[in-house]
């Protein structure tokens, strides 16, 4: 009865529920078991969904309620095509960009449509405007193409002044939903002009600004509140300076620290990438691979300038973070939001971090364990496992506890620890030394008391090491 038991336990544990186009079934929250590659939120901030690429398993996608931190539905991806990205389109559905096609959802798993994408060598980064007229794709900057013919968008500063006057190839992707050309106009404000449009190819700001020893392919982001831009240099190891755009003067000059090389061909030296937070900070973000766990660790600071040259700065640590983030555009598995940074991570985990604190606010999903030792009450399973190690003086019993009939995770990896003692033990005619718990009841507390004898407490071998057997209903033996 045992092994059925596991077995049964193994199969609910990696069960991917079916689509449905109403409301959510209730089912097991597994969360996800490889590394997560991408994350989105939409425009509310009510649902988030979260993707793994496993080659051993396929590509999964989660839908989660923001609210609740609960799973809605699992999405077994049947296209054979790598995912290139992932974006709401409205607040109740999402598109997976592959590299000739997308899918759109339903929160709850419903494929609702499909579109073909403009014809392109690489689709990196893929962002469809909310209109749906444009499609913007990263390939040496960012270009853009008509949804109606395919054909390439050429916005008229494009057309108007040569390449190397252009301080981006093609239109810089300014983050935020924005896009910006910077190019070479000297005028009284300043030796360079811009103009910034929406995703809809609306311009939102015209203007100039006087930043010195501009290069060609220099980089720009900008403040989600269109009152900041960021800039710099071709190289990496340049400084990073932030312009006001209705007064045209520097508020912070940042010189990033150099960047660790792997000495290695297997991973890659260590990436810098900026941007700005929702409350306008500049963020400064450090990737590196690692091999040992084989992951990657990321490095983000936070700049505020407060007032005549002084500011604020806060560093975030995030590891163990899929490997391919160091790499722009392949995979960005977090979302920056008001409520914090939404990332996930290469073991699965899906987590909400406090951008002040570094605390983490809310998981989402769990990833029970799946204990050799069951027993049933009724429609429940207990599923458990008791630990301790010959040199130390700890002992503990784990578990998780499942309800078939609806079916769902009631509790999940609920740990319990004492200390132990040796002391006699007389069974029959046999006499003998054991460990047992200094504190049973505490070992045992968080056991359901439906799934103990009635006079557990009563027995032998309550509170020793391999005891609980001794003292469930139903052991399952």
């Amino acid at each position: 009865m045992k092994k059925t038991l596991v077995l049964l336990l193994l199969l609910l544990a990696f069960a991917v529920p079916s689509h449905a186009a109403s409301a959510p079934e209730i089912f097991v929250q597994t969360g996800h078991s490889g590394g997560v590659n991408f994350v989105a939120i939409n425009p509310s901030g009510t649902y988030l969904v979260t993707m793994e690429d496993s080659s051993a398993h396929g590509k999964f996608v989660k839908t989660w309620d923001m609210s609740t931190g609960r799973e809605i539905r699992t999405v077994k991806l049947t296209a054979e095509y790598t995912v290139t990205g992932i974006q709401f389109a409205d607040d109740s559905r999402f598109i997976v960009f592959y590299r000739k096609i997308a899918e759109i959802f339903d929160i709850y798993g419903q494929k609702t449509g499909s579109l073909a994408l403009p014809n392109m060598i690489n689709v990196q980064g893929p962002v469809l405007s909310r209109d749906g007229q444009y499609f913007f794709n990263q390939e040496f900057g960012t270009k853009i193409y008509s949804m109606k013919d395919g054909s390439e968008i050429k916005l008229p500063e494009m057309q108007k002044y040569s390449s190397w006057q252009i301080y981006h190839q093609n239109v810089a992707d300014l983050g935020y939903g924005y896009y910006g050309i910077f190019f070479q106009r000297k005028d009284p404000k300043g030796n360079v002009d811009y103009v910034i449009y929406d995703e809809n190819l609306n311009v939102r700001l015209k203007g100039s600004l006087d930043i010195p020893n501009l290069q060609h392919m220099s980089k720009f982001k900008i403040s989600s509140d269109l009152k900041y831009v960021a800039h710099q240099n071709l190289k990496a190891t340049e400084d990073i300076n932030v312009y006001d755009l209705e007064s045209g003067s520097l508020v912070l000059n940042y010189r990033p620290r150099p960047l660790a090389k792997s000495g290695t061909v297997v991973r890659a030296d260590e990436s810098l990438f900026f941007g700005f937070t929702p409350d306008s900070r500049l963020r400064v973000e450090y990737d590196l691979q690692q091999e040992v766990p084989f992951s990657a660790r990321m490095e983000m600071v936070l700049i505020n300038p407060v007032k005549n040259g002084i500011r604020a700065e806060k560093t975030l640590h995030v590891g163990n973070v899929v490997t391919w983030i160091a790499y722009e555009y392949h995979c960005r598995p977090y979302v920056m939001t008001e409520k914090g940074l939404i990332a996930g991570f290469a073991n699965g985990n899906v987590k909400i971090i406090d951008l002040n604190t570094g605390a983490e606010i809310r998981s989402f999903g769990v990833k029970p364990s799946v204990f050799s030792n069951s027993n049933c009450e009724g429609n429940r399973i207990l599923n458990f496992h008791e630990d301790w190690i010959s040199v130390s003086d700890k002992m503990s019993v784990s578990f998780n506890l499942w309800d078939l009939s609806e079916p769902a995770l009631k509790k999940v990896n609920v740990k319990s620890e004492t200390n132990r003692v040796k002391r006699p033990i007389q069974i029959g005619n046999y006499r003998s030394e054991s460990f047992f718990s200094t504190d049973p009841d505490a070992l045992y507390k968080y056991i359901p008391p439906d799934f103990l004898m009635d006079n557990y407490k009563q027995g032998e071998r309550y509170g020793q090491t391999s005891g609980i057997f001794m003292i469930l209903r139903n052991s399952g033996e």
